[in-house]
């Protein structure tokens, strides 16, 4: 049991250390995928965009729920 919990700490610590760092290159990142989605190079078909999309989704939810 004891080895789950230390499992489940670690996850938590990296999500709440993402929070600062990540969520603002996930925003910024964003904001060139549109910039460049509205100048007719869409940015929707490349995988990179989605996981981009999803790490700033994450820690949006995690700050919320603080």
């Amino acid at each position: 049991v004891n080895r789950y919990l230390n499992k489940v700490d670690n996850i938590t610590l990296l999500v709440e250390g993402a929070n600062s760092k990540d969520g603002v290159v996930s925003i910024k990142a964003i904001g060139i995928a549109i910039k460049l989605t509205l100048d007719g190079i869409s940015q929707i078909a490349y995988p990179h965009t989605w996981f981009v999309l999803t790490v700033a989704t994450m820690c949006h939810y995690t700050t919320w729920f603080d």
